[in-house]
């Protein structure tokens, strides 16, 4: 039996009987509705002679529900509704919500910590949510058994309600249930329970013919997943570092000899690299005598860390081929091996402590001069070229000083200033130098719809904003660095396909795009620092499509197909080396970040082959590929979240859908059904016997022994699956095979159902049919009891005829 006592205000220990038979209190309508994850509720609806009755005040009014003597609801009001029906009765409606939503009643404030266990991050939000109401709203955390391998994560909550905070913060990141009690004698309680509810495997089952009203069971393979795509954690903007790009020098000078002595030995002034090998090839006397491959010797010295147009234009000062190179010394080993050997001599002598300055040679001397030496001390610091040439080259002492001791001796430092501007360097150049993508045609041609700009109406608003460099016009698979710097993207876009970017000391992206089928064709990596000339990349389609903008690359293809996106014409950029620009003082990028691209989810693509799915053979072969992901939000390694997902797998059931309506009996082994607690079902024509756990239960108060149950979701694994499939198959096929037998034996033998039973019947099979013989016999004798004799029967439906027939013959 139900009672209702209701209280006028909260605090108030004095009620009164809202509902009580006993006493003649009664209801017009009642439903209480018991959640085992959300808010209880009751709805309750009122004539006049309740005390209810216009005595309702939200928030106020407190109602304890009872089941007999035990409290199973304690709820405050907060929907009255007034209306009158159809019939001209006037009713009252209302609404109460149980204790657990006090804890919308607060707001939380801005908050983060990490290392806190789920009880310590409960006692904190609870603390708040007490500052902020009257003790009856109040909670005590009693019992939490919550805790797993995220109890040190980090948490922020921003002005939640406290409810929001838990559920958000807690319940969803790690499970569990939130238990609120009702405490008449002080503070309320709160739990946070990883499970709740208790077994009934011996009491209370939910059975055929005793309690169970109705029953359904349906399995649902549509939620299967066959080929699982687990996603991780959205992707952090990732950072570069940027800084010393692609190992270029800085800004070389060529205003004058001493600028140019300020030059450090690994500047770079712009300089068309394919323009100077080649001229060095033709110019250098040992590059002919011993046979050298320029671009080999390019690739030594720019690795030894030594600029190749200071090395180039030095060496064209010096020539012959008796010494090594630079007419340091005498060659050591070949050419290559000579290079690093005066590279490393290079990189001594300009990080020498001071200058002793070489006054003479066999050629000629000028008298030292210690105020000179020191000015130099000065004006070139170490790492620099002047304290290569002032040690190593008695000329460049001589250039330097302004004398000219031997008027047949040349003057090397402004040699190599004219070197390297016939090559088309400049001041300025910072970051390294120009060079084509494909250096055996150089710059070859281009058609308007392939060059830079104006494309003649080709593309979206006549703009193209890259160079695209074909594979009939620029043959050749490997496509080369046109400038040096460090990668910062490897991606692939719908438009670019797969591409690369490139950043540049000062502060160009170059994209390389539309060139490659693959990502594998790509061989350099995000971080990896490259040189003009590298080969970045393999070739496979019909042309490569270079672009540069000084602007964030993400940004700038925002803007493709406009000059908003800040795109410059790289044969323009390649061929007068830059566009003049350096990064300010200081200011030179040292990190790239990628904050404004797309942030995907973590997959699993880096550590599965190139693959961001896993395949379930088993559920494949039984349902086929059926493609879903499943979301692992806290998970920031690939690894990791591999390893989840594969538990996820073990884990995955197929669904079930469950509707019960059962009968609470209130007797001994059928006590009432309690929510979150799991009873036996015995319906074998449903389903085989098994607990099933209820979420939800629909109470009417009126109807105290009919309760509307919602079971929990449950599921299957692929063995119980096929098995459920195939006893049913086999159930089927027998009572077809045994109700085809029996018919056929009754043609033969009609009066014999015994034998019928005997021969085609488990001894199980016959013990149920002899039963259900035997209710059947019953039923026609409680049938017989209320039958009439055959004469007035036959009576009676002749009266019944003639009604139908209009009358006897008289018309009556």
């Amino acid at each position: 039996m139900y009672r209702i006592i209701g209280y006028n205000e909260p605090t108030d220990k004095a009620g009164f009987i809202v509902l009580d038979p006993r006493v003649n209190r009664h209801i017009s309508s009642g439903k209480l509705t018991l959640k085992e994850s959300n808010i209880d509720d009751l709805t309750i609806t009122v004539n006049q002679a309740s005390p209810l009755w216009d005595n309702v005040r939200p928030y106020h009014t407190h109602v304890n529900v009872y089941d007999d003597n035990e409290l199973i609801f304690r709820g405050r009001a907060i929907k009255p509704k007034k209306s009158m029906e159809e019939s001209g009765q006037f009713i009252r409606e209302y609404v109460f919500e149980d204790i657990e939503a006090y804890l919308m009643d607060s707001t939380q404030r801005f908050y983060e910590g990490v290392g806190q266990t789920p009880k310590e991050f409960l006692q904190t939000l609870i603390d708040v949510h007490n500052s902020q109401v009257p003790d009856y709203k109040k909670f005590q955390v009693r019992n939490v058994n919550v805790t797993n391998n995220k109890d040190d994560q980090y948490r922020q909550i921003d002005y939640p309600k406290t409810s929001d905070a838990i559920n958000d913060k807690l319940v969803k990141s790690l499970g569990g249930y939130i238990v609120t009690t009702y405490n008449a004698n002080g503070i309320n309680y709160i739990d946070y329970l990883t499970d709740i509810g208790v077994d009934h495997k011996d009491d209370t089952p939910i059975q055929l013919a005793k309690n169970m009203k109705s029953a359904s069971m349906q399995i649902d393979p549509t939620k299967v997943i066959t080929r699982l795509i687990p996603l991780g954690k959205t992707l952090e903007p990732s950072k570069v570092d940027v800084s010393d790009d692609g190992g270029e020098g800085g800004s070389g000078s060529l205003d004058s000899p001493e600028e140019f002595c300020k030059s450090e030995i690994n500047a770079t002034w712009g300089s068309d690299i394919n323009n100077m090998k080649q001229d060095f090839a033709a110019r250098s006397s040992r590059v002919r005598a011993w046979g050298v491959d320029v671009n080999r010797l390019y690739d030594v010295v720019k690795n030894a860390g030594v600029s190749p147009e200071w090395f180039f234009a030095y060496e064209l000062q010096e020539q012959g081929t008796y010494y090594g190179w630079l007419n340091h010394t005498y060659r050591h080993g070949d050419a290559y091996s000579d290079a690093q050997s005066v590279c490393e001599w290079i990189k001594n002598c300009s990080n020498s402590n001071s200058i002793n300055p070489a006054w003479s040679a066999p050629e000629g001397s000028i008298a030292p001069n210690q105020a000179l030496a020191d000015k130099w001390n000065q004006e070139f610091g170490k790492g620099t070229i002047g304290r290569v040439y002032l040690q190593g080259t008695a000329a460049a002492v001589w250039d330097l000083a302004g004398q000219t001791p031997n008027p047949a001796i040349g003057k090397p430092i402004s040699g190599c200033i004219s070197c390297i501007k016939r090559w088309g360097g400049h001041s300025n150049a910072t970051g390294g130098t120009w060079g084509w993508p494909f250096p055996d045609v150089g710059e070859g041609h281009f058609s308007q719809v392939q060059s830079f700009g104006n494309d003649g109406g080709y593309r979206q608003n006549s703009y193209h904003d890259g160079v695209d460099f074909g594979s009939i016009d620029h043959p050749g698979r490997e496509v080369h660095c046109i400038h040096g710097g460090t990668v910062t993207i490897k991606s692939a876009m719908g438009g670019l396909g797969n591409f690369v970017v490139i950043h540049t000391p000062e502060g160009f992206n170059v994209v390389y795009q539309e060139a490659f089928s693959s990502p594998s064709n790509i061989i350099v990596n995000v971080g990896q620092k490259v040189k003009t000339g590298d080969v970045i990349g393999y070739r496979d389609t019909d042309h490569v499509h270079i672009g540069v903008t000084k602007q964030d690359f993400y940004q700038a293809v925002r803007n493709s197909f406009s000059p908003a996106g800040g795109w410059l014409d790289p044969v323009k950029l390649i061929k007068e080396g830059g566009d003049g620009s350096k990064p300010q003082e200081g200011k030179k990028d040292q990190t790239v970040d990628n904050s404004n691209a797309a942030r995907p989810k973590l997959t699993i693509t880096t550590v599965n082959n190139g693959r961001d799915y896993i395949d379930i053979p088993d559920l494949q072969k039984e349902f086929g590929i059926i493609e879903g992901t499943v979301e692992f939000d806290n998970v920031d390694d690939p690894n990791v979240l591999m390893q989840q997902a594969q538990a996820w797998i073990k884990a995955q059931r197929i669904p079930q859908s469950w509707e019960v309506t059962a009968l609470e009996l209130h007797m001994a082994n059928f006590k009432s059904f309690k929510v979150a607690d799991r009873y036996m079902f015995i319906n074998p024509n449903v389903a085989k016997n098994q607990l099933l756990r209820i979420t939800q239960k629909e109470i009417d108060l009126l109807k105290p022994h009919a309760s509307s149950l919602t079971i929990g979701d449950k599921t299957m694994g692929l063995t119980d699956y096929q098995l459920e499939n195939q006893v049913n198959f086999q159930q089927f096929k027998e009572m077809r095979v045994m109700v085809n037998q029996v018919v056929q034996t009754q043609e033969q033998s009609a009066n014999n159902n015994n034998k019928v039973m005997q021969n085609f019947a488990s001894s199980a099979d016959l013990a149920q049919m002899r039963q259900d013989l035997r209710n059947l016999q019953d039923d026609n004798d409680r049938a017989r009891k209320g039958m009439v004799p055959l004469e007035e029967f036959n009576k009676l439906k002749e009266q019944v005829e003639k009604l139908t027939t209009g009358g006897d013959d008289s018309g009556k």
